[in-house]
């Protein structure tokens, strides 16, 4: 079998589920459903559920659709899904290019997974705009990708993995589709699949460790150098994703460390408070209601943004750029709010939150 049959045929198996699920609470009789039923509930996993969501956008919770509208939804809820779980770098440059009704923020809102590339590309779209260029793009993603996995334990990358894993579980049984698969897999990570042939890839563990010991950063053709020119190491792992974040600080693009690679001192050193402290439920509930239209998701994107700030201009500014993607309507109140709880962070003030 191929990719594109197995994907279809998992894809299609799934539907069934839950349409037969969403079919089974209304009479028999009835002719329209309402879809949102199968949002918040086991039939339906929460990962499926994000681009279920994302294609059904603004669309009120108590909209009614025919048996044919609720199957091309579901289906296609569950088919994006895959292909994201399965190849997700050749799967982000077409989705992102492709309209599906919906804006960046909801298209990068559905990507539950793999966690690290909608935080990366939300800052790549903020710096470059949403007509970016697409050759630009897909190397971005791959470079993501390399640095989440080169720079995480094989047991991270395991569960980096475990999703992509719990969606095809069915097939993952059988020896002829799980090399298909494990071969998809590899290849999107540019790994050449020839690698395979002198190792065991039979369960996840072993596909984390094999990923791991063989993937290597995108080689970009480099013009020839001059004989004159000194010949520069390359720098570690970690030296090469720090000076990547200071690529990125240059561009006015300010993401903290990842945990592992903060030394002690430098964490004790840090003694800036985070937002939350400053953040009343009041406000929270605002901004999640009013600003995020309930996305708990891209509200705890923004608090991070504004920690990951080194000052306030530049906190003041991830915040703009958050309202003017959202287009929300009566944000000058809360722009003045959230401003002024920006300010008690960096100043280190010890007032009470905004209320």
């Amino acid at each position: 079998m191929t990719v594109p049959e197995i994907v279809n045929e998992v894809a299609s198996t799934r539907t069934q589920r839950v349409l037969s699920w969403l079919y089974a609470q209304e009479p028999a009789e009835t002719e329209r459903f309402r879809l949102s039923r199968v949002l918040d509930v086991v039939v339906m996993p929460s990962n499926v559920q994000a681009f279920l969501r994302m294609l059904l956008g603004e669309q009120d919770d108590e909209q009614l659709f025919t048996p044919a509208e609720c199957e091309h939804l579901v289906s296609e809820a569950h088919s994006l899904c895959a292909r994201y779980l399965l190849t997700p770098n050749a799967f982000l440059v077409d989705f992102l290019d492709t309209d599906h009704g919906a804006s960046v923020v909801d298209k990068l809102a559905a990507l539950t997974d793999y966690p690290y590339y909608g935080e990366f590309l939300f800052e790549w779209f903020r710096v470059n705009g949403a007509n970016s260029d697409r050759d630009a793009r897909r190397a971005f993603v791959r470079h993501t990708e390399y640095l989440a996995l080169s720079n995480a334990s094989v047991e991270q990358i395991a569960t980096y993995l475990q999703p992509v894993h719990g969606f095809f579980q069915e097939r993952f049984s059988e020896e002829g589709v799980l090399a298909v698969l494990i071969h998809a897999i590899v290849t999107d990570k540019g790994i050449e699949p020839a690698a395979l042939a002198d190792h065991s890839v039979n369960d996840l563990h072993a596909l984390a460790v094999f990923i791991k010991s063989n993937i290597r950063p995108l080689e970009v053709p480099k013009p020839p150098e001059a004989v004159t020119e000194p010949v520069v190491a390359e720098l570690p792992d970690e030296e090469r994703y720090k000076a990547f974040l200071d690529e990125l600080r240059q561009a006015g693009v300010h993401l903290p460390l990842p945990t592992h690679m903060r030394h002690s001192e430098e964490q004790q050193s840090n003694n800036m408070p985070p937002i939350s402290l400053f953040i009343s439920n009041k406000l929270r509930k605002q901004t999640i209601d009013d600003l995020f239209h309930g996305n708990t998701f891209e509200y705890q994107r923004l608090v991070s943004m504004i920690d990951a700030a080194v000052g306030y201009e530049d906190a003041l500014l991830n915040l703009e750029t958050v309202i003017h993607l959202q287009k929300a309507e009566h944000t000058p109140k809360l722009l003045v709010k959230w401003a002024s709880v920006i300010r008690m962070k960096f100043q280190g003030s010890e007032t009470h939150a905004v209320r």
